[in-house]
């Protein structure tokens, strides 16, 4: 029923979502007012904070394969005190090329987006140096282009009711003809 009230004016509630869209979207930028960002050197079992969240680091490691040397920290993440993610960030320096790369670990709900980079290591004590950057509602940015999307689609849908006069008219021009 709801769908078939959409496709009879379709121009009129695809408009609609995708004004709701543009909403979400300026919303989402809105949270951008409030991004936090942190940096520390963290040993094992050594914590930074950063808006809610707790970051503990359990453990950091080098390795090294055929293509690339690697340093990593395993970090575990707490809001209060439950855990609720570990992440990994790492940083990559590829032997081919010469080049290093930051792979960076990320949380990602509707609230905020967490992103932990490994950004190198302290020469004296070769600890990890973590940054890490917390910035609210990215989500919802990309919740408001999906219904600019959605909204588009339904706007570019054909209309039902031309369609059903059409072929009513079709049909009974070919019963009296």
């Amino acid at each position: 029923m709801f769908a078939s009230l959409i496709r009879r004016n379709t121009r009129r509630y695809g408009g609609h979502l995708v004004h709701l869209g543009v909403i979400v979207i300026f919303i989402g930028m809105a949270g951008g007012a409030f991004n936090q960002s942190a940096e520390q050197e963290l040993g094992r079992g050594q914590s930074m904070y950063i808006g809610g969240y707790r970051l503990e680091c359990e453990n950091y490691s080098r390795a090294s394969n055929l293509n690339y040397d690697t340093d990593n920290a395993l970090l575990n993440i707490y809001r209060g005190s439950h855990k609720i993610a570990q992440l990994v960030p790492e940083r990559r320096f590829y032997v081919a090329s010469q080049q290093p790369a930051t792979i960076v670990a990320n949380r990602s709900t509707l609230r905020d987006d967490l992103y932990v980079v490994f950004a190198g290591k302290e020469p004296d004590t070769q600890r990890p140096i973590i940054k890490v950057f917390l910035n609210p509602l990215v989500a919802w940015i990309w919740i408001g282009a999906a219904m600019i999307l959605g909204g588009t689609a339904i706007v570019l849908a054909p209309l039902v009711h031309k369609s059903l006069r059409i072929n009513s008219y079709q049909l009974r021009r070919s019963l009296y003809h």
